[in-house]
């Protein structure tokens, strides 16, 4: 395997790696907020807490940056976001962290789903079996 290969496969790995723990991290804060806090109220804490992380970016590329052809996906998708982190923040009030975790585990079977349904991707055996086997892996 070459050198410039091996170093991406690493920096992707590290990146997951990072991601897998920035969603325990912010499972578990939730989970301590939302004894004090209604989830809709962590939502907006944590949306602007990333706005103010993201500011640096935002300044220094301008509004140039956002310019689209399609400014309704965009909102759709926001919208969808927003929406998204106010269910998942009022599940980790209402259900157990297993559980939980179990079911956010099936989100890249969904992704595959979404991509076959909507996205015309092919959903070739080995790619279905897979997804099969990790929705029952999800079940158990």
């Amino acid at each position: 395997m070459e050198q410039g290969k091996t170093t991406s496969i690493l920096i992707g790995v590290l990146l997951m790696v990072c991601v897998a723990t920035a969603v325990a991290l912010d499972t578990v804060v939730a989970r301590l907020l939302v004894v004090d806090s209604h989830p809709f109220e962590i939502v907006f804490f944590r949306t602007l807490f990333s706005l103010v992380f993201m500011a640096p970016w935002i300044w220094r590329g301008g509004i140039a940056q956002f310019a689209t052809k399609h400014p309704f996906l965009h909102l759709a998708r926001a919208a969808g976001k927003l929406v998204a982190l106010g269910a998942f923040f009022y599940a980790v009030s209402l259900m157990a962290l297993a559980d939980l975790t179990a079911i956010m585990f099936s989100m890249p079977l969904f992704a595959a789903l979404g991509a076959w349904l909507f996205l015309g991707e092919k959903m070739r055996p080995l790619r279905m079996a897979a997804t099969i086997l990790g929705f029952l892996g999800v079940l158990i």
